[in-house]
């Protein structure tokens, strides 16, 4: 526990510029503690590592009147306001970018989640008039989801064209480049019409939503309140509007991040972002002190090993516990989760893909052990397919005819396909219909199907619940026994091999659920090598 001290942060009175900071923190390093201590002191009695020092030292090495820390998350920057000094703001990227909004149009914007599909609606009809709803419907979506990537990726000439009344000034071919890049379902005409919204929605800076938030001040040229020293954590997720709030937020700069835990450019995290950042930093007068962070104290040595082979320069403190990772037998996995429970251990089980953790929820269900699987947000996207999928339907007979015409038509379109990333689709596509099929067991109504996705996924930290989870939704997550279920996509071979930036994602993403493990990590055989590694 970290004892909340005055900063030490104070008047600016160095009169010698001093190096922009990027920490490259490994997983379990202690990356929120060091970086906290360099706002504050470490706690006597603590014996800083030859890593920690220099971080320290070089946060300090100016006194400033202003301190700001930008967390990834609202739960991140409440925690970290816990423990550090009054006088250190802390904001995430969303929170920055509002009031960055809020200073340059002079009041309060209108916040509206919803503000892509109603400006869909005010530019080319209701959904409600429309004579066939269902597309409409799915046209709508892929539009809005053209328009997040595009604000996140700011796939525009920057700032936008002042005389032109500061509206949108991309094109198709960069939307669609951008879409490409993330996997962003797109046609032509769903293009084009993601371009009007982006124009018209561009004329109302006082009417946002959430990526606007961080868009907008990009768009327009508007700087954050700059912080005498900014602190900016978990670098590597950033992407390209993010990017612009950190590097206008501040006069002097410290990232945090680790490039190998980099696993969400599907997205929008610019996957360059770490090296996109270090590169403004060094070319400023400021220059650039990179400071690495690689000694974990979380993983056990022999956890720290088995990770080497993807990232070699992580590494155990010699107070680590020696630890095991340890292969099983698929016919064992369920007891031995069971026996965890039982043993009140402190565990969590990972998997590349989400349809065997459902398969697997339902089996400790049918034990009456309590159960949850991390993803409320992946669950309202099963959800939101199910209704579009049944329509005015309540029957789950009726649901699944037309869950299997649904992923026909979608397989035949990605299997012609020449993206790079249609192996990546097919797998979520398979992956979403097996867990609709998986949950529709028992279930008439299709009311009972989503039913049991409200009661079986959830993003809360439940005590006294066995936590299933999805690699991606691991990270930050930490547990004294990690059990990876078909550990043999990790990384997933099919999506591996169609770019070198799939083939980074899938390593980044085997390392991130590998290092959750502190004292034992747990590998289940697969049933047979015959077994669908997709499912």
């Amino acid at each position: 526990m970290v004892v909340k001290k005055k900063t030490l942060l104070k008047k600016k009175t160095a009169s010698k510029a001093q190096s922009h900071i990027s920490v490259r923190a490994l997983a379990g390093t202690g990356k929120s503690t060091t970086t906290i201590w360099g706002c504050t002191e470490a706690p006597k009695g603590v014996t800083l590592s030859s890593e920690q020092i220099p971080i320290i030292e070089a946060m300090q090495a100016e006194k400033y009147s202003s301190v700001r820390f930008t967390a990834f998350s609202k739960a991140i920057a409440t925690e970290l306001k816990s423990r550090l000094p009054d006088s250190v703001e802390t904001c995430t990227n969303h929170s920055l970018g509002l009031s960055t909004i809020r200073e340059a149009i002079g009041k309060s914007p209108t916040i509206d989640a919803n503000k892509s599909w109603k400006l869909c609606e005010e530019l080319f009809g209701k959904v409600s008039d429309s004579d066939k709803k269902r597309e409409t419907m799915q046209e709508y979506n892929q539009i809005k989801s053209i328009v997040s990537i595009a604000k996140g990726t700011l796939s525009c000439n920057l700032p936008l064209s002042q005389e032109n009344g500061g509206v949108w000034s991309g094109s198709v071919n960069l939307l669609e480049d951008a879409c490409n890049f993330y996997s962003v379902d797109c046609t032509p005409k769903s293009l084009d019409k993601a371009l009007q919204v982006l124009v018209e929605g561009s004329r109302r800076p006082k009417w946002i939503d959430f990526d606007d938030m961080i868009a907008l001040p990009a768009l327009n040229g508007w700087t954050p309140e700059q912080a005498d020293f900014g602190i900016v954590d978990e670098s590597q997720d950033m992407n390209r509007a993010q990017l612009w709030l950190a590097s206008h937020s501040c006069h002097r700069l410290c990232t945090i991040g680790d490039i190998n835990q980099s696993i969400f450019g599907f997205a929008g995290a610019d996957p360059s972002a770490i090296p996109s950042i270090e590169s403004f930093m060094s070319s400023s007068p400021r220059g650039l002190l990179t400071l690495p962070l690689n000694e974990t104290r979380r993983c056990g040595k022999a956890i720290v090993e088995y990770c080497q082979s993807i990232v070699p320069e992580f590494r155990a403190h010699p107070s680590n516990p020696h630890g095991s990772v340890d292969w099983i037998d698929h016919s064992k996995h369920v007891a031995t989760i069971q026996g965890w429970f039982m043993e009140r251990e402190n565990f969590m089980v990972l998997c590349r893909t989400n349809a065997p953790l459902t398969k697997l929820a339902l089996s400790l269900l049918k034990l009456r052990l309590p159960v949850q699987i991390k993803g409320k947000a992946f669950a309202q996207g099963i959800i939101n397919l199910i209704k579009r999928l049944a329509g005015d339907s309540t029957s789950t007979k009726a649901l699944l005819s037309a869950l299997e015409d649904y992923e026909g038509v979608e397989t035949a379109t990605l299997v012609a396909s020449t993206r790079q990333d249609a192996d990546q689709k097919l797998v979520e596509l398979k992956d979403k219909c097996e867990i609709v099929r998986i949950f529709a067991e028992g279930c008439s109504q299709v009311d009972c199907i989503i039913n049991k996705f409200d009661q079986l996924f959830s993003d809360e930290n439940k005590a006294n619940c066995i936590t299933l989870s999805s690699a991606h939704r691991s990270k930050g997550l930490e547990a004294d026994r990690v059990m990876i279920i078909h550990p043999e996509l990790l990384p997933h071979p099919k999506i591996s091999e169609k770019s070198e930036f799939n083939r980074t994602q899938e390593r980044n993403l085997a390392y991130v659920a590998f290092s959750r493990a502190k004292h034992q990590l747990v590998l289940v055989k697969s049933p047979s090598k015959f077994d669908d590694p997709e499912e």
